[in-house]
């Protein structure tokens, strides 16, 4: 009895050289998305992992505190058993035993680290994704502008008398160009960057209903850089929220969610591309 026949493709790798533009830019996009969704799987669970070690190895030496050293422990727990929020004034304990002062600076630095660790993972993802989105739609554009230099035509950037000179031939000339261009792009707010997509191709990312959530990614993350996740003028104005003034942090489903909202975005702009000009971008 034969079984079912599944075929999988085989291509062979192609590395660019230094400044080529990848051939497959969205299937370079999504490899980087999965990635991403595995990172902030993994990381988290070998950083709990990494945290009961250090647990066990901090039971282990409390084990072998001498008598003073527990006494000083136990007077620390008792503090902390009968501190609360409301009644906490700031003071010191008094420890005489070195070991033991060692281990509660390594549980002070890991409770820090608990709290911290997987926002750091989810906010740094974010900044990443939005990066290599734009890199995305930057590959993209030098592709086209390869294959097709006259909508280059209308471009607004100039090139001086002195790099004309400079280039040994049209096609240095040229990729000066079309990465002049591309930078230019890529380095505008999403609203400009929309615009820009929408007059030279006519592919317009704000008729989809998911534009508003997608746009506000991109000033999430300036805020996440710049303003410690806290909303600015700049957010409220762009993104339309008027909420309170408190850190806006990554949860996971928002992570996700943006994560598949990209995915999505990228692979309507590649169609789009590809079936305007004739190119396959990925």
């Amino acid at each position: 009895m034969s079984g079912k026949i599944y075929k999988i493709k085989i291509v062979r790798g192609h590395k660019p050289r230094r400044g080529e533009p990848i051939s497959n830019s969205y299937i370079f996009f999504v490899h980087t998305l999965n990635i991403l969704k595995d990172l902030n799987k993994i990381l988290p669970q070998s950083f709990e992992k990494y945290k009961e070690d250090l647990l066990k190895q901090h039971r282990e030496q409390i084990s072998i505190l001498d008598q003073r050293g527990k006494k000083e422990l136990a007077k620390y727990l008792s503090f902390l058993k009968n501190t609360t929020r409301k009644n906490f004034r700031a003071g010191t304990l008094n420890f005489t035993n070195r070991k033991l002062v060692n281990i509660l600076k390594e549980q002070d630095k890991l409770f820090l680290y608990s709290i911290r660790f997987n926002m750091f993972i989810r906010e740094m993802s974010l900044a990443y994704l939005i990066t290599e989105f734009e890199q995305f739609l930057g590959r993209a554009l030098s592709i086209t502008f390869e294959k097709f230099p006259n909508r280059l035509m209308t471009a607004q950037k100039n090139v001086s008398y002195e790099e004309v000179l400079s280039s040994k031939q049209l096609d240095d000339l040229k990729a000066k160009i079309i990465d002049r261009e591309v930078n230019g792009v890529i380095a505008q707010d999403i609203d400009e960057i929309t615009k820009y997509l929408k007059d030279k191709f006519g592919f317009d990312m704000s008729s989809s209903s998911k534009y508003g959530e997608f746009k506000e990614r991109f000033y999430r993350r300036n805020i996440v850089i710049h303003n410690n996740c806290y909303p600015d003028e700049k957010y409220r104005k762009r993104s339309g929220y008027k909420g309170p003034s408190k850190r806006m942090s990554i949860t996971q489903g928002y992570l996700t969610i943006s994560i598949n909202l990209f995915r999505n975005f990228a692979l309507v702009f590649k169609n789009s591309l590809e079936k305007r000009t004739g190119i396959k971008i990925g």
